[in-house]
């Protein structure tokens, strides 16, 4: 976002003026976290700095990197939730051209709840190298627990481009580190994909735009191998007619689907929920 080009022509669309508010606050140094630090950023902040009679590294305080960063600000002791930075890395920016879906912000966030801790991994419109990526650095760190899911973010609304480069027919076969981080899942799991209805019907084989069918039932297979509850669509719940925001609570007893059944309220828990706790809702969508 910070260093995206942008034209004559583009200064008042809506990506420009996000870019100008996030730049300010960088030189600001206040209410903004910057993920990664790739050369074309720090080539444009340092002399930027210097012109502000300030030192190089007056805002590496800021910045985050991924892969090894828990992000400050939030702790499980003090606030129940903590994020883990994934991605980007530093490369997805300084290789070639700026691609967002490569750059794409994806976390592991850990949630607790009277002292049991939950994953929720938050991923955007990556693709199946950078997932990739991603397990091999955490397995080489020893971060393994950063990979493992209670709730797990569907990447590209079912692209099977987040698996794989190849569709396939009735299902996508996952790249191999990919079919690791889908075994990561913990029982009584649920997959949420931010997307249109992907029905089980013919036409759905042949569309090139995601959600992809082939992906979905991919998806279900693997949550099916590690016990999982439920993959759920955002645009199919409660129907496919009126959508309505999906919404999870963490409690001790685990991750619970919030859902809304014909005018009431059902909990869809992961495991019996105790009583008398509170719970924290995690929106999907």
């Amino acid at each position: 976002m910070v260093i995206e080009e942008v034209t004559r022509e583009e200064q008042l669309d809506e990506f420009a003026l996000w870019r100008k508010e996030a730049r300010h606050r960088l030189l600001e140094g206040q209410d903004i976290k910057v993920f990664s630090q790739p050369k074309k950023l720090m080539e444009w902040l340092r002399p930027a700095l210097k012109e502000r009679g300030e030192a190089e590294n007056a805002r590496d305080h800021l910045f985050v990197d991924a892969g090894s960063d828990v992000v400050k600000g939030f702790t499980l002791e003090n606030d129940g939730i903590e994020f883990f930075c994934h991605s980007p890395f530093i490369k997805h920016c300084d290789e070639g051209d700026v691609l967002r879906n490569e750059s794409s912000l994806i976390f592991n966030i850990r949630l607790r709840a009277d002292g049991y801790n939950y994953d929720f991994l938050q991923i955007g419109d990556s693709t199946w190298e950078v997932l990739e990526d991603i397990v091999s650095i955490s397995e080489y760190h020893g971060n393994h627990d950063r990979l493992r899911w209670n709730l797990f973010n569907i990447p590209h609304h079912s692209s099977y481009l987040a698996l794989s480069d190849e569709k396939g027919a009735t299902k996508t076969e996952p790249k191999a580190l990919v079919k690791k981080l889908l075994l990561y899942g913990q029982a009584q799991a649920y997959m949420v994909s931010s997307s249109k209805p992907i029905p089980n019907i013919a036409d759905m084989y042949k569309e090139t735009q995601p959600p992809h069918i082939q992906a979905r039932n991919t998806y279900e297979d693997y949550l099916s191998q590690v016990g999982g509850r439920r993959f759920v669509v955002t645009m199919e719940e409660p129907n496919a007619n009126k959508p309505a925001p999906i919404e999870f609570h963490v409690t001790a007893g685990g991750i619970a689907w919030n859902k809304a059944v014909t005018g009431a309220t059902a909990i869809a828990t992961s495991t019996p929920a105790r009583a008398g706790l509170a719970t924290s809702p995690v929106r999907a969508g």
